[in-house]
Order: structure tokens, then C-alpha cells, then sequence
């Protein structure tokens, strides 16, 4: 049933089909209530629901089982957080997100969506450091620079956020504009 679910998962993808991904749901579902305890089938479920359908609540139900079972699954620590984070349960998401780093230091993006976890708590110092750490291990990755420079608007750090802005203006345009509308008018010239 997993492999099932699994095949009919990326034949959804491929063809853009909903019915194949709600296929892949039934079979992972049976997958579960065959084996409880199979893990990659609570995973598999998750991912459909986190990557395919956008539908954050349920991937976030689905990877917990996943977690309980195998608590060492970075992929599966850093798509909680994620989705902890798209939740607004920001507590939740740092502590799986923090979890993920200890297990693989060098996840440059689990290090992202932890910092902009600490950020939305404001734990702002703590937010720094990892977004620091996230930008030393992949100093082009966009989303950091941006979380970042969100940090240095709300420390009112002028000089921080146009840094970060200059940086996103050569990485994602979109991302900079965004950034430029999230800083008070002071802090735009």
C-alpha cells in the first residue's frame, strides 16, 4: 500500500492530478491501518498533504505520527517547522526547526525558518545568530537575507535592513520589494 501510495503520489505530480493525490491519501491511510507503526507511510501522508495540496494542518498531524516513530527525520523535523511556522504556531515550529539543526548542522534552510521562528517570537538575538549561520552555509540564499532583514527593521537597525536589501536586490527582486514595503517609511532612503 506505501508503494502504492508512493507511485500514485508522483504520477499526481506529474500529470497535476488532485484524484491521483487523493488516491495516494486512501493508500497511505491503509498503509497505516494495516501497520500503525510504519513511518514512512505517516511520512508519505504528510508530504502529500505538505508539498502537494498546501494543506499545512493535516501535513502537521500526519508528520507528528511520523515523528513519534522516527524522531531522528530531519526532512520531517524541517517540514513541521515549516509548516508550524505557516500556522503561525511559532513555538511549535522552533522546536522541531531546532531539533533539525542539532541532527544536520548544515541544513542552511532549516537554519532559515528556525531564525525567522525566533523572529515572529521575538527572540530577535537568537534569530541573528541562526540566520547568520544560515547565510554563512549558503550566502545566496534569498529567503535568509530576507528573514534577516525583517530582524533589522524590527530592531530598528536602518543600516542592517538596507544592507539586506541591497543583497536581495542581486538575488530575488521579489523578495526585496517585499522587504522594502516591510520597512517604515524612515527607513526606505
Amino acid at each position: 500500500m506505501f508503494e502504492l501510495g508512493f507511485a500514485n503520489r508522483k504520477l499526481g505530480e506529474a500529470q497535476q492530478n488532485s484524484r491521483l493525490y487523493n488516491e495516494a491519501i486512501g493508500n497511505y491511510r491503509e498503509a497505516i491501518r494495516l501497520k500503525p507503526g510504519y513511518g514512512l507511510a505517516y511520512t508519505g501522508l504528510g508530504d502529500v498533504y505538505y508539498s502537494d495540496l498546501k494543506q499545512y494542518s493535516e501535513a502537521i498531524a500526519a508528520y507528528e505520527q511520523s515523528i513519534r516513530i522516527s524522531p531522528n527525520n530531519v526532512r520531517v523535523r524541517y517540514n513541521l517547522g515549516w509548516a508550524y511556522n505557516d500556522q503561525e504556531r511559532y513555538a511549535e515550529a522552533a522546536t522541531h526547526l531546532g531539533v533539525a539543526v542539532q541532527l544536520k548542522p548544515e541544513a542552511y534552510d532549516a537554519h532559515s525558518e528556525l531564525g525567522f521562528a525566533y523572529y515572529k517570537l521575538g527572540r530577535l538575538p537568537a534569530a541573528v545568530e541562526t540566520l547568520r549561520t544560515a547565510i554563512r552555509l549558503k550566502g545566496d540564499y534569498a529567503t535568509a537575507h530576507y528573514y534577516m532583514g525583517l530582524v533589522h527593521i524590527a530592531q530598528k537597525n536602518k543600516q542592517g535592513a538596507q544592507a539586506e536589501y541591497v543583497i536581495l536586490q542581486r538575488l530575488d527582486h521579489d523578495l526585496a520589494q517585499k522587504l522594502f514595503n516591510a520597512a517604515p517609511p524612515n527607513m526606505r532612503n
